[in-house]
């Protein structure tokens, strides 16, 4: 399965063509061209099943994200395994700042900290990345802790424990190569032409509208 989600893109100011009136010689400003994300089903998921034997003849599928998440000490708990979503480690308080969260509170109590969750979300530009530099780390930490997993049942050949372990580690490799979504928010902003500006490598990143 592939799909095609067209990418939000501003108008060059620095391109015309010939306008097709009466007066040939005017010029206008071109339309943009539209760029296309192409996505596969490790970026789609279908409706469940009791959802596609309903009479509809409509098709809803729901969009795949990943984040780079904080490295931890085994690599397990990152958010890199689960094949989406995740907490991203560059939305820091300055970055919620910056996209209009109120950050000013303590989050030493319990209080403050609800404060906080009773904020209302707010929509803004995220920068999406396809197959590019945040799926080749993920990739590499997965290929990292596979191989620290292995030669721990390597030194413990009699524990069932570190068999079992080093297991899990190689499927999460093979699903993180040929399961696991590729798409990746890697930021946000509010400003579509500084988010521009900020990623001139247009080939993998994508700005799309979210909140």
């Amino acid at each position: 399965m592939v799909a095609r989600a067209c990418s939000l893109r501003g108008r060059s100011p620095d391109r015309a063509d010939k306008c097709r009136g009466p007066d040939r010689g005017c010029l206008q400003p071109q339309r943009p061209a539209r760029r296309f994300l192409t996505l596969t089903q490790r970026e789609l998921r279908a409706p469940y099943k009791w959802w596609r034997d309903c009479d509809n003849s409509g098709l809803s599928l729901a969009l795949l994200w990943r984040v780079q998440a904080e490295e931890s000490a085994d690599d397990v708990d990152t958010g890199y395994h689960s094949g989406y979503g995740g907490t991203a480690k560059w939305l820091t308080k300055a970055k919620l700042s910056e996209l209009g969260f109120d950050v000013s509170h303590s989050e030493e109590s319990e209080r403050e900290r609800r404060r906080y969750e009773r904020q209302l979300p707010r929509e803004v530009l995220i920068v999406l990345e396809l197959d590019g530099s945040a799926y080749r780390e993920a990739r590499e930490r997965a290929e990292r802790h596979a191989d620290r997993e292995e030669a721990l049942r390597a030194a413990n050949p009699d524990k069932k424990e570190f068999e079992r372990r080093s297991k899990e580690a190689r499927d999460r490799l093979e699903c993180e190569q040929r399961q696991y979504s590729r798409l990746f928010v890697v930021d946000a902003g509010l400003d579509a032409s500084a988010l521009r500006s900020k990623y001139l490598d247009r080939a993998l990143r994508y700005c799309a509208r979210g909140d």
